[in-house]
């Protein structure tokens, strides 16, 4: 079976790392027995009236690739998306691959994920910031009851 996904990319956004789908979906259609998960981007412009189809830098109107060929470029947001780079090449790999450099990438993703968070609860646990919102809070709120 195969799985499409069609992306519309605005030509003035060309260097933009549109969304393609969550890690959990593609392992999800895997488990579902889609072997091939296509991706077929066009390009287009504003006009007046509307939209118009346009070629991109490599003079095609669509671009089209197997997901196991995504850039390696590729990433995992914290909102669980994956993103590439839209004028990122494909490159060639097997699907098991692929879902290697997909579990990758979602590790990667997670490691980045707790440092952020780690360092949130730092801050928190050594109550600076807190502080420091508390002092101004209280600096308007006697401000206010002058008024």
């Amino acid at each position: 079976m195969i799985w499409i996904d069609f992306k519309a990319v605005k030509v003035s956004s060309a260097d933009s790392n549109p969304d393609i789908g969550t890690p959990d979906k593609i392992i999800d259609l895997i488990n579902q027995g889609y072997f091939y998960l296509a991706y077929i981007f066009v390009y287009y412009e504003e006009t007046e009236n509307g939209l118009k189809f346009v070629k991109n830098d490599d003079n095609e109107f669509v671009k089209l690739y197997f997901l196991k060929d995504i850039s390696s470029t590729f990433r995992r947001n914290p909102k669980n998306q994956l993103q590439v780079n839209i004028s990122a090449k494909p490159e060639k790999r097997s699907r098991a691959e692929f879902i290697n450099i997909l579990f990758e990438k979602i590790t990667e993703s997670h490691k980045r994920q707790i440092e952020i968070s780690k360092k949130a609860l730092k801050e928190i646990e050594e109550g600076e910031l807190l502080n420091k919102l508390l002092a101004e809070n209280e600096k308007q709120e006697q401000q206010i009851k002058k008024i």
